[in-house]
């Protein structure tokens, strides 16, 4: 049974920060703006870790993508305040170079994840899509994984065979992977514009 697995690694991916330690943590002096970016920085890493183990999990055993759900009980990470936390500890007098380049990384990747948070729908569709897709070969008697036609091109040693896997492994990506990609694209420009990027 895998499904169990996957279920308590999001459970603990969308356990809420308490409350009473938010509202806390982001009053607006000095010191406590230390440790509301501190709790940020704790929970942010945190997700990331559970992300990755998550795409792992997705990844080598076939299930379903589900990133997006790992974003639920983590709103206050990607709002304005965060950021605004994040530049008011960098910019403090006395910090060491180090904590304020490590603060300047932090507050770009929260800033990404702003953008990266309103395309992981796509992300997730492309994944399930990838994981589901089959190609029929001729010589081959059952239909292989998408994400097998590579390993076998590989090891075919015959041209003709070769071509005929590569067109079947290129007409999944055009027919199925690159509409999805076509429509992130858009969402992700008009995310930008959102904002303040109208360049993007």
């Amino acid at each position: 049974m895998r499904r169990p697995l996957a279920l308590l690694i999001l459970a603990a991916a969308c356990k809420s920060t308490p409350e009473a330690k938010a509202s806390a943590a982001a009053s607006s002096s000095a010191g406590d703006a230390k440790a509301y970016v501190a709790s940020i920085r704790e929970e942010y890493a945190a997700l990331g870790h559970i992300q990755q183990v998550l795409d792992w999990y997705s990844a080598t055993q076939g299930e379903p993508s589900i990133t997006t759900l790992t974003y639920v009980g983590h709103d206050r990470l990607f709002r304005k305040r965060a950021i605004q936390a994040i530049d008011e500890v960098r910019g403090q007098p006395g910090l060491p170079a180090n904590e304020a380049l490590a603060l300047t990384f932090l507050g770009r990747s929260v800033t990404h994840e702003v953008l990266t948070l309103s395309l992981a729908r796509f992300d997730d569709e492309y994944a399930d899509a990838e994981a589901g897709a089959t190609v029929t070969l001729p010589w081959q008697k059952e239909p292989i994984a998408f994400r097998d036609v590579q390993a076998l091109l590989s090891r075919e040693p015959d041209a003709g065979r070769r071509a005929q896997a590569f067109a079947a492994m290129n007409a999944v990506r055009t027919q199925k992977l690159n509409p999805i990609l076509e429509r992130k694209e858009e969402a992700a420009q008009l995310a930008a514009r959102d904002t303040g990027y109208p360049d993007y």
